[in-house]
């Protein structure tokens, strides 16, 4: 059986308790949650990071060691049960527009750039979603009135296909596994000639 120190990796594996049996002693509904990590100074304090609960499901995890080279494993430790609650993002602030040539990377007339704040929400889950409408053929007063852009993980985007010269209102959403937010702020700009 390996000991502390840095010899030993510890494995993690949960299991999603709403959709199914638990039974950590066989690992039955159990999965790896990553790769292993190995102990730092006989000291195995590393807090693993889960992947992909789902909002409102109670899950059940459990750490595992094991010697180096995955040699022979040690018991499974005790396994702790939560509900996870995933939290809405908060609603983006810091949206700018921009029709500079310079933020464009060459991408002609009737383009956007936008950029804004990163959620905040301790996650990597979370994806932004922009909408653009166009003041000259709509008065831009309510949400159905915008188009949705593709989802994105960064912070910016060259929006593309605009008429040029004509003037867009823009707003920008986070969302994640329990929803999205309310928009940001709305800007205005004339795409790009």
């Amino acid at each position: 059986m390996p000991t502390e120190g840095t010899d030993v990796r510890y494995y993690g594996y949960q299991c999603n308790a709403t959709a199914g049996a638990c039974d950590a002693s066989t690992g039955t509904g159990f999965s790896k949650m990553w790769g292993g990590l190995w102990a730092e100074s006989g000291s195995a304090g590393t807090t693993p990071v889960t992947s992909g609960p789902t909002n409102g499901n109670t899950f059940e995890w459990y750490i595992r060691s094991f010697g180096a080279g995955n040699g022979s494993g040690g018991a499974n430790s005790p396994t702790a049960t939560s509900a996870v609650t995933i939290a809405i993002p908060s609603v983006i602030t810091g949206l700018t527009a921009s029709n500079s040539s310079s933020q464009l990377s060459g991408c002609g007339p009737g383009c956007v750039y936008l950029s804004w704040n990163k959620e905040t929400y301790p996650s990597s889950s979370v994806y932004y979603d922009a909408y653009y409408c166009d003041t000259k053929n709509s008065s831009c007063n309510t949400a159905s009135e915008f188009t949705p852009m593709a989802w994105t993980s960064a912070t910016s985007e060259i929006i593309s296909g605009l008429t040029a010269g004509n003037v867009y209102k823009f707003y920008v959403t986070a969302g994640n596994t329990a929803g999205w937010s309310g928009p940001s702020t709305e800007v205005s700009i004339a795409a790009s000639s």
